[in-house]
């Protein structure tokens, strides 16, 4: 009897193993993933633990301190406690900051509604413990209020009050703050509260309080001192002043922070390339009195030789908002001639205004120098303002070209307006006509670039 066996010999097709081999990476994919993700909310949970027991160790360590020696150094009120450093724990580096401070507590009236003349009712610690990136889910707070042991004292100085406020005027809540005095020997760093505001009462008498405020997202702000003592006149941001017995009141605005995209493009659209330019502008910290026969703006951003090395542009990000100064580099400049910025917010052709909390692009357009092309700028005569609206006219009768153009709210206008029409080397009559003005009527040569100033009078 005989026995026949068949069996497929047939093995797996090359579509059938690249699904294997996907199916096999997307399952070893989420569990290298998920494993990472519960060894990393392990470690976050061991890490917590020993935070709140060195933290629970720091506070019992300063119940055994006597009320009027409990304090931090270079802090209000003062003492011998470390108030920022790192500390070896449970297997883990951790970061420990203490910040103590006096309350004015409402029951007894307070320094606010002037009810109470003595706002040093008791002193509260908070101790702050992180770890990793410091980040939000990677940090524990302790907080514990210290009472004098019979009648509250004056402890004397004066009460300082910080309120950070963004651009429509609401109070920024858990802003850094850093309060600093040299010849007070103080330096304390904290928070604002819910309101945005941080109450600081027995500050001693002083001028030279620095207030430094940084929030995530926002500028960052340090006040400065008035000249001689620095090159800057402050506009809004000058040193605070405590004076004792007094509520001393110091208000910062502080904006969210914006993006920058500079891309060069000549005028009919095209990118260039290779370009470096100066820009400056943002927040306006004071008036430079470094020359005094010169005094001058002075912004948070100054920055030289920027580079645009692609048709993608080059991208500034995390800057305050406010007016800026685009310049093209001494480099660049002897290759092309700024035009203007397009678009445009701004009342001159070589700034614009970039808004709070935005990303922006802005186009600088370039004038090649080699072109045979004329760039026209109209003045009066009286006071030198641009004339927009002129009418100007170009022409040469004898290769047929005649072009008529209104110049722009910068008072210029550029020949030729199509690419695809270039000017011959050639002269050209160029007239400009304004309604209350006398015509101005001239020959010009073009053979590259030519900048032309036109100064119009009034009739």
């Amino acid at each position: 009897m005989n026995f026949k066996f068949s069996y497929n010999k047939r093995g797996f097709t090359l579509i059938e193993s690249l699904v294997a081999l996907a199916v096999f990476v997307i399952i070893i994919t989420s569990f290298y993933a998920t494993f990472a993700n519960g060894t990393r909310i392990m470690s976050d949970s061991k890490n917590r633990l020993g935070a709140v027991s060195l933290a629970n160790q720091k506070m019992e360590i300063i119940r055994n301190i006597r009320y009027e020696n409990v304090g931090t150094e270079g802090g209000v009120p003062s003492g011998a406690i470390d108030p920022d450093y790192y500390e070896i724990a449970s297997g883990a580096n951790f970061h420990v900051k203490t910040d103590i401070f006096y309350i004015d507590d409402p029951y007894d009236g307070t320094i606010d509604d002037s009810s109470d003349s003595i706002p040093q009712d008791y002193k509260s610690v908070k101790i702050t413990v992180s770890w990793g990136e410091e980040g939000d889910h990677q940090r524990v707070s302790l907080v514990s209020n210290f009472v004098p042991y019979g009648v509250e004292t004056d402890s004397g100085g004066g009460t300082l009050r910080i309120n950070v406020i963004d651009t429509p005027a609401n109070g920024l809540a858990n802003v850094g703050v850093n309060i600093s005095s040299a010849d007070n020997g103080i330096n304390i760093s904290t928070f604002t509260d819910s309101s945005g505001s941080l109450l600081r009462p027995g500050m001693p008498a002083g001028d030279d309080y620095v207030i430094t405020v940084s929030k995530s997202d926002y500028e960052t702000v340090t006040t400065l001192p008035i000249s001689p003592e620095s090159n800057y006149d402050p506009v809004i941001d000058q040193n605070a002043t405590v004076i004792s017995g007094q509520l001393n009141m110091k208000s910062i605005i502080i904006n969210l922070l914006s993006d920058i995209k500079i891309v060069a493009q000549d005028p009919y659209g095209n990118s260039i390339e290779n370009i470096k330019f100066d820009l400056s502008g943002g927040r306006l910290i004071g008036i430079d009195v470094s020359d005094s026969s010169n005094p001058t703006p002075a912004y948070n951003y100054n920055q030289s030789d920027l580079e645009i090395n692609s048709s993608d542009g080059v991208e500034i990000l995390d800057v305050s908002p406010g007016v800026y100064k685009f310049a093209l580099s001494d480099e660049s400049a002897g290759d092309y001639e700024f035009f203007k910025l397009a678009p445009n917010n701004s009342n001159k052709s070589d700034e614009f205004v970039l808004d709070l909390g935005v990303s922006q692009e802005v186009g600088a357009v370039l004038l090649d120098k080699t072109v045979n092309s004329v760039l026209v700028s109209v003045s009066e005569l009286e006071g030198g303002s641009v004339i927009s609206g002129a009418e100007v006219t170009l022409k040469n009768s004898l290769i047929g070209f005649e072009e008529t153009l209104l110049t722009d709210e910068f008072g210029r206008v550029f020949f030729p307006q199509d690419e695809a029409s270039p000017l011959p080397v050639a002269d050209y009559e160029l007239e400009v006509n304004m309604v209350g003005f006398e015509t101005n009527l001239q020959t010009i040569n073009i053979s590259g670039l030519q900048s032309i100033g036109v100064v119009l009078s009034e009739i």
